[in-house]
């Protein structure tokens, strides 16, 4: 596999991420495996995004605790 396909693996589930509309980003769902999580972080450093992003909806009170 590629670096970039590995890097867009994330979404080829529409089930493992959604658009907030909102904040114009894509989010991961908690249905996201881990290997999803991991390849929305390397998203995210190409294309100079904030990686505290790469969380599901369930691990967000553990991150800004």
């Amino acid at each position: 596999m590629k670096a970039y396909d590995e890097a867009m693996y994330w979404m080829r589930n529409d089930e493992w991420f959604t658009v907030d509309s909102e904040r114009d980003c894509f989010e991961l769902t908690d249905a996201a495996p881990q290997r999803a999580v991991e390849s929305f972080r390397l998203y995210l450093l190409r294309n100079d995004l904030p990686v505290s992003l790469a969380v599901r909806p369930s691990e967000r009170e553990i991150v800004h605790q």
